[in-house]
């Protein structure tokens, strides 16, 4: 049966047709985008769930819980535009042993709430979960001022708190329970371009998944970046070129042994990440590797850059992050490998 579904990668251009056959695009996947699978199964548990309360900050239209909103009554907190408020909020509901749940856009809810999360939440290391939407450089129509390079080098400084970064649906839907089950902070780094599934592999708790089998060059990615970092495998692997592929859907904590192991088998890693060079997964992998065993490490990332105005895909190349980008640098150091 011909498929029907828009998965929105025609604009991105990140899948080529030998690719798309390689994922799973059947007619039963009709969530086919981070945000509808956010609202479907976060609104499931919300009504399973009643020590759950979604605190937001007037995001229900764009993270899609203004019906489930209306279905929760009382465990349902609006917070209006008012962040540092919400975690104020959300930290005193965690006090009383309930789980508050506190959705808004990454760049505010890391950045500006900032104080908040370090002095009422990770200082006591309180049960509060943090949903970070538009997480990364995909929300550039609105500008710098909506996108965030710097979330995960914010939180991840924060003692006691842990990083989720699906990269798909189905990621989603396992990772949400055990953010949701984890008695510590939380945050769940989500993007909202409809994408692929990157594998049909089930992904183990705080483990990296394994996407295509370990070679001496190995392509680490996580979230938005891993559709394209998949598209890239097939291409290099025309090129003859043999790499393979790790996804991280945990950054923190992040499983050392794993990665000592992967990397006694690698000569060369690139972290691809929709991050600022400083206090991103790949700093985060360099500071273990570098401890254990040093492995020659590149870094692509969004360097130390804000993004600018326009299409996701004109933002993504003047970061140095588009596909056709990425592929120049993996040639070119690669070649001197």
């Amino acid at each position: 049966m011909k498929n029907t579904y828009d998965f929105g990668l025609e604009n991105e251009n990140v899948l080529s047709n030998q690719v798309k056959s390689n994922l799973d695009f059947s007619e039963n996947n009709r969530l086919n985008s981070i945000r509808d699978a956010y609202s479907f199964y976060i609104s499931k548990i919300l009504i399973k769930n009643k020590n759950l309360v979604l605190v937001d900050v007037d995001l229900g239209t764009v993270a899609k819980t203004n019906e489930i909103a209306k279905k929760i009554n009382k465990r349902y907190v609006q917070a209006g535009i008012a962040e540092q408020n919400a975690i104020g909020v959300a930290a005193g509901i965690a006090q009383f042993g309930k789980i508050p749940i506190v959705q808004s856009l990454a760049v505010f809810l890391t950045g500006r709430a900032f104080d908040q999360l370090r002095e009422s939440v990770a200082y006591s290391n309180l049960n509060v979960k943090l949903v970070g939407l538009h997480a990364g450089f995909t929300l550039s129509p609105d500008g710098a001022t909506h996108q965030t390079g710097e979330d995960i080098a914010l939180i991840s400084s924060l003692p006691n708190f842990e990083i989720y970064a699906p990269a798909d649906y189905k990621q989603l839907k396992a990772i949400l329970p055990i953010f949701l089950k984890s008695k510590k902070p939380g945050y769940l780094r989500l993007f909202f371009p409809k994408c692929a599934v990157i594998s049909n592999k089930k992904i183990q708790k705080n483990k990296i998944q394994i996407v295509k089998k370990v070679q001496k060059i190995n392509l680490v990615s996580y979230g938005y970046l891993s559709q394209t970092v998949n598209s890239i495998f097939y291409k290099l692997e025309k090129r003859g070129i043999k790499v393979g592929v790790l996804n991280v859907p945990f950054i923190k904590p992040l499983n050392n042994n794993q990665l000592i192991s992967i990397s006694k088998k690698t000569d060369l890693f690139f972290i691809i990440e929709d991050h600022n060079q400083y206090g991103g997964l790949g700093s985060i992998i360099s500071q273990i590797l570098s401890e254990k065993i040093p492995t020659k490490i590149v870094s692509i990332n969004s360097k130390d850059k804000f993004g600018t105005t326009g299409l996701p895909d004109e933002n993504l190349d003047y970061l140095g992050l588009s596909q056709r980008k990425i592929i120049k640098k993996i040639l070119y150091y690669a070649k001197k490998k």
